[in-house]
């Protein structure tokens, strides 16, 4: 009975360390709440450069737009249509992940939610300012 009693206080002592250890963002997480996580968790925002024809950042053009303009710069793109689908980037140390939200975003209003986590880094043209050619920093993985 004192073993049972000693694991039990074991157990109880051991689990909040456990319980505080911060956890990934998932689905259905407000998209500023999940990003407020994940920069406590040290990831940080990954801008990205993909362009539309016309020369004009995906980031910055429609949804994007109103996201990146709103501090959002870790937005790649947004479907705009729909469901309204957009795709963010972080990174940490070595680590990439990828937010995916639904819905519309309207500051103070509305804001997307998150449906989807990936680890996985932008393609090589997303990271170029340019044209898609921007080396990856030494020790990063690529797409």
């Amino acid at each position: 009975m004192h073993s049972q009693a000693f694991l039990v206080a074991l157990l109880l002592a051991l689990a909040p360390a456990h319980a505080a250890e911060p956890r990934p963002p998932s689905a259905e997480v407000p998209l500023g709440e999940a990003r407020k996580a994940l920069l406590a968790q040290g990831w940080t925002p990954r801008e990205t450069f993909l362009t539309l024809d016309n020369g004009t950042r995906e980031s910055q053009w429609g949804d994007a737009g109103l996201l990146y303009r709103a501090g959002f710069v870790e937005v790649e793109r947004c479907t705009g249509t729909g469901a309204n689908y957009c795709t963010f980037n972080y990174r940490r140390g070595r680590s990439c992940l990828v937010l995916q939200t639904k819905g519309e975003f309207e500051p103070g209003r509305y804001e997307p939610a998150i449906v989807q986590r990936l680890h996985r880094c932008p393609s090589k043209e997303a990271l170029h300012p340019e044209n898609g050619s921007e080396s990856t920093p030494p020790g990063e993985p690529s797409s």
